[in-house]
């Protein structure tokens, strides 16, 4: 709870302040939460409360806002359910409306719990009334009409009352409709007299349609008359109907009871809603009017800088910089009459409340406010010379209770000090005052008209002397507050404007002491040598202003360019890539058309190479040795291949292709008989049983290599690029050496190179069909069959 400030807010405005945050609420409890806002004297609290209006600004800044509107004013419906009373149905509506709002409040704030914890926190307490939201909702109508569902008694109730009506509507119609009722109504209607069905009946047929009169026209010409057939359908529709509305009744009691249970549920959930949505309408204000939240001065004695502080009250205040408590604990403000002095006094303590009601102020960034326990202000506007000892005493009144109530933690802002008496003794008591609340380490921003106490405070250390100037060629007013300097005396200039005769003004000058003169020669100086140099500074202000805003604008356009060549440079890099891309087609099918060709001319010359192969063949094995070789060629001969030192026994014949498989010691290879030299019978086989059995190389692998290329080619260790060119050229040369079926060793590894191996192999022209080498582990090497 933030403790009551020891003053009445009234005379620094907070009250009008507090109206317009209250208008930037949507619930009504959060505009009378803002109307009864009161400064909190509890640091942590400030702070609490501060924090909670900064988030509720992030949010905003992030375009989340929080809707409350839906949230009603329902104390009145909760205090009556309490007390066990019926509420109506739109009592009831309402109810679900309000809890429907506070549901959806909560779900704001928690969506967005990241950026807000101190809000996410408070929207945590508020409890789960989603439950009763559904049961009011189910068992309503939006116009607070109990629905038919509410119960399943209440429906059949409904459903019967309906019927019995339909029979009522339907009895009457006969008549109406019949020849004796065309004749005697006065009109072919049904109307109601005291909530039961009537007729209208012409009054000089009464009687002719017996029944019970229930009202008559103020003409006297028309009888409304329940026919006497008509009565018992009527009773029983009534009845249904008396049913039903004491059904209904029980509902709403019911529901009734349901609310009041949760009364204390309720009551909690709309305050937090309220404090939520308190802290948004303190934000929109904030956003609206440009304020900032200030620094809370933590230091052991209290401070008071506000930085370009603005009055929220005025259409165009002129910011100003007060600051009392870091080197100084007095105040002392002089300035003419309507120049602005009162003004700054009250935004100095207005926005101190404001700071301790957790409210952004109008000021400029590095402002610093301490949370100050009590804030004294007596501030008058008072003049009237027939009232000047009431004033005065109205002033020391004020004084004296600042005196008895301050402490070092707070803050007095005393208006026209020392005024509204004897001149000399006003002065002397104003000089008193300033030392004796220094003396206490209070915290005191004063105005006052006498230049004894200005010229005084200006000898005291720890006091400091403000004054608000008036433009010395127009005499109008500036508001701008200046540190350090008291204030001249503006009386005669002001008289000599307004056309007081000069003689006069001149004696009034010659009655002035000396030293008056002078010091107001000097304090003339001094001033314009001060606006010389503000007028300076705001020229150096505003050429730094517009040199900023030229190397912004050089930046974006800086930014700009840079965009536009990284688009242009993306343009060209996507022109140059597509380009490129068709290129690379275009080259990809003319290598096609190109290895097609080749293909083509390689099988020619390679059909034409093996002609003359066995051309050669032929002749060769025409030589008897040879003959010999070529009849006597079968299982178990033993017989002497190229490359080997020593001989061979045949496994089996010859194939289709001339092939056939050898095994010379413990290697088993399948060979041309083009590689066979000779038979060995001259070689005993025990000499070759006892041979060295360590395997020799592959007839393929035999010198000369150039010529004579290998049955076995190795790309282990290879990257796919160059083992696929080996491949390409060892497979060439084995077609033109005759090779029908050729070993690829690839190995196992990770499976890339066998793949790209095989890959290869399906599409090139020499391949005939190949398969996985089942004589190697590990899938390691692949059969090519040529053709």
């Amino acid at each position: 709870m933030c403790a009551r400030m020891s003053f009445s807010p009234l005379p620094l405005d907070l009250p009008a302040v507090l109206r317009q945050v209250a208008g930037y609420a949507t619930s009504p409890l959060a505009q009378r939460l803002a109307l009864a806002l009161s400064p909190a004297t509890e640091p942590d609290t400030v702070a609490r409360l501060q924090e909670e209006t900064h988030e509720a600004r992030l949010l905003l800044a992030r375009g989340v806002d929080l809707d409350a509107s839906s949230i009603a004013d329902i104390s009145s419906h909760l205090s009556r359910a309490q007390r066990g009373g019926i509420l109506t149905g739109p009592d009831l509506v309402e109810v679900a409306r309000t809890l429907a709002g506070i549901r959806q409040v909560k779900a704001v704030i928690l969506r967005h719990q990241q950026a807000c914890p101190c809000l996410a926190r408070m929207a945590e307490t508020v409890p789960n009334l989603k439950a009763l939201e559904e049961r009011l909702s189910a068992a309503l109508t939006p116009q607070g009409q109990v629905a038919d569902d509410a119960s399943p008694t209440l429906r059949s109730l409904r459903e019967e009352a309906r019927t019995a009506y339909q029979a009522v509507e339907e009895a009457l119609q006969r008549i109406i409709s019949s020849p004796l009722g065309r004749h005697t109504l006065q009109e072919p209607l049904i109307t109601q007299r005291a909530g039961r069905p009537v007729l209208p009946l012409k009054a000089e047929f009464r009687g002719r349609i017996p029944g019970l009169v229930h009202d008559v026209s103020e003409s006297g010409a028309t009888l409304f008359v329940e026919p006497l057939p008509i009565v018992p359908l009527t009773n029983r529709w009534k009845e249904r109907q008396a049913a039903a509305e004491r059904e209904e009744e029980r509902i709403l009691r019911s529901l009734s009871q349901g609310v009041g249970a949760a009364a204390e549920d309720i009551a909690r959930a709309l305050e937090v809603s309220a404090r939520l949505d308190l802290a948004f309408a303190k934000a929109r204000w904030a956003r609206h009017i440009g304020a900032i939240r200030p620094a809370i001065a933590t230091g052991e004695r209290p401070l008071l800088r506000l930085v370009d502080a603005r009055h929220p009250l005025l259409p165009n205040p002129v910011p100003n910089t007060i600051a009392v408590g870091e080197q100084w604990s007095i105040l002392l403000i002089t300035g003419p009459n309507a120049g602005g002095k009162t003004v700054t006094l009250k935004t100095a303590g207005l926005l101190a409340l404001l700071h301790q009601c957790g409210i952004p102020i109008p000021a400029g960034e590095g402002s610093a406010l301490s949370v100050f326990d009590r804030i004294y202000a007596d501030i008058g506007d008072q003049q009237s010379i027939e009232r000047s000892l009431s004033t005065f005493s109205a002033h020391l009144t004020a004084v004296r209770e600042a005196l008895e109530g301050a402490t070092p933690r707070s803050l007095v802002l005393l208006d026209e000090l020392g005024a509204s008496t004897d001149p000399e003794e006003g002065s002397a008591l104003a000089k008193a005052l300033l030392l004796e609340f220094q003396r206490r380490g209070i915290l005191l921003i004063a105005t006052t008209h006498q230049r004894e106490v200005s010229a005084f405070a200006q000898e005291q250390p720890g006091m400091m002397n403000a004054s608000l100037e008036l433009d010395p060629n127009t005499l109008v007013p500036t508001y701008r507050l200046t540190l350090g300097m008291p204030g001249r005396s503006w009386g005669l200039a002001i008289a000599r404007r307004l056309g007081l005769p000069e003689s006069v003004v001149e004696r009034a000058q010659a009655f002035l002491s000396p030293e008056r003169r002078r010091l107001e020669g000097l304090l003339a100086q001094v001033q314009q040598e001060r606006r010389a140099l503000r007028q300076r500074q705001q020229e150096l202000d505003t050429a730094i202003a517009q040199a900023n805003a030229l190397r912004q604008r050089l930046q974006q356009e800086l930014a700009r360019l840079e965009e536009e060549k990284a688009h242009v440079l993306e343009e060209v890099r996507q022109q140059v890539q597509r380009e490129a891309d068709a290129l690379l087609v275009r080259l990809q099918e003319a290598r096609k058309a190109l290895e097609q060709q080749n293909a083509v001319a390689y099988r020619t010359a390679l059909q034409k190479a093996q002609g003359v192969r066995r051309d050669l063949r032929g002749e060769r094995w025409q030589s008897p040795q040879r003959k010999a070789l070529l009849q006597a060629l079968g299982p178990d001969l033993r017989v002497w291949v190229r490359g080997f030192p020593y001989p061979g026994t045949v496994l089996t014949p010859p194939d289709a292709h001339g092939d056939l498989e050898v095994q010379i010691g413990t290697l088993r290879l399948r060979t041309s008989i083009d590689h066979l030299e000779r038979l060995a019978e001259d070689a005993p086989s025990w000499l070759i049983r006892r041979a060295h059995p360590t395997p020799a190389p592959a007839v393929e692998a035999s010198p000369p290599a150039e010529t004579i290329p290998s049955s076995e080619v190795d790309l282990r260790g290879l990257r796919a690029q160059d083992a696929l060119q080996r491949l390409d050229a060892f497979l060439d040369k084995a077609v033109l050496q005759g090779h029908r079926l050729v070993r690829v060793v690839h190995g196992a590894g990770t499976g890339a190179l066998r793949t790209a191996v095989r890959e290869h192999l399906k599409e090139h022209p020499l391949v005939s069909t190949w398969r996985p080498d089942a004589s190697r582990p590990n899938d390691g090497a692949t059969l090519v069959e040529l053709g």
